[in-house]
């Protein structure tokens, strides 16, 4: 047996080496079924006064939900899945209310015409969105 046949050939293992990257690579780039997303912040108010602590959902017929909840500051940042921030481009129903396990005293504090009776519609674009929420407590 010659020796040459024992040392690696570089070339070839170079080779493998990127197109393993290569396939690495391009898996991460697929989006599957993932409709287009818009990234979508905004600030939920209620009578000028920014309402903490309420959840923030954005419904498409045919897509996933979007979910976020406000900050102390009335503050969202909507959530498609997991590590992918905003919601399906296009038109959504929008809700806006407080969990029920979780509001205690504050759970009525939402007019129902915000919750799932919402009257709230908004436009989520490709790219950046601001969507804010200036609701009334009438």
């Amino acid at each position: 047996m010659s020796l040459s046949r024992l040392r690696p050939n570089f070339g070839n293992l170079a080779l493998v080496l990127t197109s393993v990257l290569l396939l690495a690579v391009c898996q991460g780039c697929n989006r599957g079924d993932r409709p287009p997303i818009g990234r979508v912040k905004g600030v939920v108010t209620m009578d000028g006064q920014p309402v903490a602590g309420v959840g923030v959902i954005f419904s498409q017929p045919g897509f996933r939900s979007s979910f976020a909840m406000t900050n102390d500051n009335g503050e969202y940042d909507l959530q498609y899945i997991r590590n992918i921030m905003g919601a399906a481009v296009g038109n959504h129903r929008v809700w806006i209310e407080f969990d029920t396990a979780d509001a205690g005293p504050h759970k009525n504090q939402i007019p129902p015409k915000y919750n799932r009776n919402t009257e709230l519609t908004a436009e989520v674009k490709s790219g950046r969105n601001t969507i804010n929420f200036e609701l009334s407590s009438d």
